[in-house]
């Protein structure tokens, strides 16, 4: 076989041009191959977890001369919670929520924590 392409030095590029162009295939599409075979994630975004109390307004002050503002709803947090996935969860803001409930960086939660939201 070696004998082969000694002959035809042209038929031994074209082996590699192929077997680098299937490599460069499988890298620019991997996201497509990926997508095929990967389970899709429903995230389901309502606001069941959202227990509603008393409407009152409560105004905490922040750094920046600015001012979160309480709407009196709170979420309990559950296993797994970080505050930027309720943040997303809820559509809301992480930082406004970490700044209303006085929580500094690395935003450490514990279960049952009970969060106010803006």
């Amino acid at each position: 076989m070696r004998y082969k392409y000694k002959q035809d030095p042209f038929a031994f590029l074209v082996l590699w041009v192929l077997f680098f162009s299937a490599v460069f295939l499988v890298f620019a599409f991997r996201g497509v191959i990926a997508a095929t075979f990967v389970k899709k994630i429903d995230i389901d975004r309502s606001i069941s977890q959202v227990e509603s109390t008393e409407k009152f307004k409560e105004t905490v002050p922040v750094d920046d001369n600015s001012e979160v503002t309480f709407s009196g709803d709170t979420y309990t947090v559950e296993g797994g919670d970080t505050l930027y996935g309720i943040g997303l969860k809820l559509d809301l803001d992480y930082k406004e929520i970490a700044e209303l409930n006085s929580i500094d960086p690395p935003y450490s939660l514990s279960v049952g924590q009970e969060l106010k939201l803006p």
